[in-house]
């Protein structure tokens, strides 16, 4: 997301490339364990943009390449939502998991009594039994030990993305994440090959680099993750996880054809588990944007199964009790949530990244708020989807309120030539690192006063004399945001992403982590000793 449209010319107008969106919540229900495998018989609507960009939120991507070939995940943040869930040793829990593989089935060799998946009326129904078949036998088929066994962890998670394309054109490091604020960090991305592996994205940016004039040395990691691997040592209660995928590499079409198949999820499991261990990693969250079938549905609730098993037998097979973690970036839009079986997919999850923003811009014909929690029943052009509908639909759908991250942008959207909220625009104005997307630190633009809605839990800023209006989240809509969170029990916040937040006092990163306070507390993981990486092997 660096500012310097020289070098990213062309870079699409949504945060994060993961849209939001939302729908008619459904109160918490209790909900059956449900079985693994299970497709949803849901339909995705089709994304009906406006604008020249679609919708991260209804189901189109914004999401771009740079031009030196890494996703700007500004466009790819809409996404939201994901987890919280004990990331820490699982102690005996961990180490006694049984490591039966995950049965060989796939969607078609599935039926169930019924599925547990959220109706276009936002109720969720339950599924008791699934029968599968394998190797031409039918069996009932209950999920077995593969699933999380995280231990319960006292404080709220503050998750934190930094893109490996962050130093390019922002010039933003490391070094300058505030990781005393900081529970887990998000390093984005993982890309996926032609043949299915989970490899880097950018092997300069990630282990080549030299920072502080540092000699180069082939037998360690450099780059961000020799920073990272430092930083964790410095900073005990920091986890870092590869967040696989992104807006760009799931459009691409990389996820579906290396997830179709047994073979196909064992290979991406497996080196996804060999690259984060061989970084010094502590987990994997899978941003897939999106599934678009029930087959694919179900795919992704087997990779997950998958994934678990392959992170609890690293761990049994170096004889470890560290609790792995595997977390997902969720969306707040219904037309791709309702899609996908949630309670399948939460026993392998630990914390759902709810991406709750990119709720409206350019591909939209009014002005609106990007990320409130509320809808405005006055000025419904305003709020055309709302968190608060998300957040319940997950909820009904039996996953537990704190295991659910609420999603924070650390950019603005802008709408030109406006009269105000809920108005007509015409064109999106200047950027700071595109058209129509501003970074936090750049806000708010001088002649610009700032609103916040208490109702809505929204800030925006609007111009009279440039007509020019940019939804984002400042410092005081963040609160109001935080105390939301603590009162509907969920599990902390999550940032797209690192390089637009303010330094010092004025960080929203820093300022949330004050507002949930105490964080969760619990030591990450330093022994890699299968690492390729001397200093990350030998723990230097």
């Amino acid at each position: 997301m660096l500012q310097l449209p020289v070098l990213l010319p062309l870079l699409a107008l949504a945060v994060r490339g993961a849209p939001t969106g939302n729908t008619d919540g459904g109160g918490a229900c209790s909900v059956v364990l449900v079985p693994v495998l299970v497709p949803v018989d849901t339909t995705v609507a089709a994304p009906n943009p406006t604008n020249s960009v679609e919708s991260p939120i209804t189901g189109g991507r914004a999401g771009a390449v740079n031009s030196v070939g890494r996703e700007n995940k500004m466009v790819m943040f809409a996404q939201g939502a994901s987890s919280t869930k004990p990331d820490t040793a699982a102690a005996a829990q961990s180490a006694s998991t049984t490591m039966d593989r995950p049965s060989k089935v796939t969607s078609a060799a599935v039926r169930t009594a019924s599925s547990n998946k959220l109706s276009p009326t936002g109720t969720s129904t339950t599924t008791l039994t699934t029968t599968v078949t394998v190797s031409g036998k039918e069996s009932s088929y209950t999920p077995g030990t593969d699933q999380d066994d995280g231990v319960e962890v006292q404080g709220r998670k503050n998750v934190v993305y930094f893109t490996n394309w962050s130093e390019h054109g922002g010039n933003y490091t490391p070094a300058e994440i505030p990781a005393q604020d900081v529970t887990h960090l998000l390093y984005a991305f993982g890309d996926i090959s032609s043949t299915g592996e989970v490899i880097s994205s950018d092997s300069q940016a990630d282990i080549h680099r030299q920072y502080g004039g540092t000699q180069r040395r082939s037998s360690q990691a450099q780059g961000n993750i020799g920073q990272i691997y430092n930083i964790k040592q410095q900073n005990r209660n920091m986890k870092a996880l590869l967040s696989i995928g992104g807006a760009s590499y799931s459009a691409s079409g990389k996820f579906a054809p290396a997830t179709s198949t047994v073979d196909g999820r064992q290979r991406f499991a497996r080196s996804a588990v060999k690259l984060i261990t061989n970084w010094g990693f502590d987990g994997i969250d899978i941003d897939w944007e999106y599934p678009e079938t029930e087959s694919e549905a179900a795919d992704f609730v087997s990779l997950l199964q998958e994934t678990r098993y392959e992170l609890n037998k690293y761990a049994k097979d170096n004889n470890q009790t560290y609790h792995y973690l595997l977390t997902v970036a969720a969306s707040a839009g219904p037309s791709h949530y309702r899609l996908l079986n949630l309670g399948a997919m939460d026993r392998y999850v630990d914390s759902w990244h709810l991406m709750a923003y990119d709720y409206a811009g350019a591909w939209d014909s009014t002005t609106g708020h990007q990320a409130n929690v509320y809808p405005d029943l006055s000025n419904a052009a305003s709020t055309k989807f709302n968190t608060e509908q998300a957040v319940d639909d997950y909820i009904a759908a039996g996953i537990e309120p704190d295991k659910i991250i609420l999603g924070f942008p650390l950019y603005g959207r802008s709408f030109a030539q406006t009269s105000g909220l809920g108005k007509p625009f015409s064109g999106v104005g200047l950027g700071s690192i595109e058209p129509g997307v501003w970074l936090y630190k750049d806000l708010p633009r001088p002649g610009a006063a700032v609103t916040v809605d208490h109702t809505v839990l929204a800030a925006y800023s609007y111009d009279p004399a440039a007509r020019s209006l940019i939804s984002y989240d400042n410092e005081e809509s963040a609160r109001l945001k935080a105390n939301y969170l603590l009162k509907k029990g969920l599990g902390g916040a999550v940032f797209w992403e690192a390089s637009g937040d303010k330094p010092g006092e004025d960080s929203l990163v820093a300022s949330l982590a004050r507002s949930m306070w105490p964080l969760q507390s619990s030591q990450n993981m330093l022994e890699y000793p299968d690492s390729e990486f001397e200093n990350i092997r030998m723990g230097f």
